[in-house]
């Protein structure tokens, strides 16, 4: 029995935003229910190599890639809304149909490689990728927060970053018609046969968050 209790240390990484606000409070949760768990946690936005970098569990945003070396389990969906500052709209007028993206000042999460598009929701319920021209990139959620009340630009953002902001009217929502693009959130650990308690606890810790009354996740389809 005593080898079923969770112990050792937990290395963990959560994108920065979402995971300092939603993540962080429940493994210190259960770290303070399981005195031997020793928490190891980095926040960072860039996709990670588990395996590499000694990864026992992630939280990650978005598609996946086929990795055989990782099993994953679906949390919820994160929503998107585009949304920007009252003063950035009253000096470049708000846009109307989604092309006109292409013609905003817009702010992005930093990118590597690839077009910089945005998800948008359709009258069918389907998600389809629409090119945005891009002013600035930045590194993680708060910033581009920050940004986009700054009045730099329009930003898609999650709900759950920006809720009080639309509510207190310092952002105002733009293309409400295309609004509630999701993109998924998954727990993901590297494949083994065996799975130490210490990583079953917290994969179970961050279902039962996910399946809370109010959470932030929105339920998987």
């Amino acid at each position: 029995m005593g080898q079923q209790v969770p112990t050792g240390r937990l290395r963990v990484d959560v994108p920065a935003a979402f995971g300092r606000r939603h993540i962080l409070p429940t493994l210190l949760e259960l770290a303070a229910r399981h005195a031997g768990i020793e928490l190891a946690v980095t926040f960072t936005d860039r996709t990670v190599n588990l395996v590499e970098e000694g990864i026992d569990l992630a939280v990650r945003i978005g598609a996946l890639n086929n990795d055989a070396d990782l099993v994953a389990r679906q949390l919820g969906t994160q929503r998107l809304l585009i949304c920007a500052a009252p003063a950035y709209l009253a000096r470049r007028g708000t846009p109307q149909v989604r092309e006109e993206l292409t013609a905003h000042d817009c702010i992005v999460g930093w990118r590597r490689q690839g077009p910089a598009v945005w998800l948008l929701r359709e009258a069918d319920g389907t998600s389809t990728e629409q090119a945005i021209r891009v002013r600035h990139a930045l590194r993680d959620g708060e910033a581009m927060l920050a940004a986009t009340v700054a009045g730099a630009g329009l930003c898609q953002l999650p709900t759950w970053l920006i809720d009080a902001h639309l509510a207190s009217g310092q952002l105002l929502p733009v293309l409400q018609q295309h609004a509630g693009g999701e993109m998924p959130i998954h727990a993901v650990w590297p494949a083994t046969r065996y799975v130490k308690p210490r990583l079953r606890a917290a994969i179970d810790a961050l279902v039962a968050l996910a399946a809370a009354p109010n959470s932030v996740f929105h339920p998987a389809p």
